[in-house]
């Protein structure tokens, strides 16, 4: 899957937000929800299931606020 960096930096930018905030929240349960697997009937329902969580993964991956570093660059110090 090819995304436009236009779109990663939206993706990215939403995550710094207090909608992207709460639609990880959101996601986060349903991702909880595809986990449970005492309500799968079929193989057909797991496959999927299984799809569903990776893009809730690499949606996850774009949204992620980035921890800025405060460690030195300097090695040495």
């Amino acid at each position: 899957m090819t995304i436009e960096p236009e779109i990663k930096k939206i993706l990215e930018e939403l995550g710094k937000t207090q909608y992207g905030k709460a639609l990880r929240i959101f996601l986060d349960a349903a991702s909880d929800e595809l986990n449970d697997v005492s309500t799968v009937e079929t193989w057909e329902e797991t496959v999927g299931r299984r799809e569903a969580l990776n893009v809730l993964r690499k949606l996850f991956d774009f949204m992620e606020e980035k921890k800025e570093s405060k460690a030195s660059k300097n090695q040495y110090v």
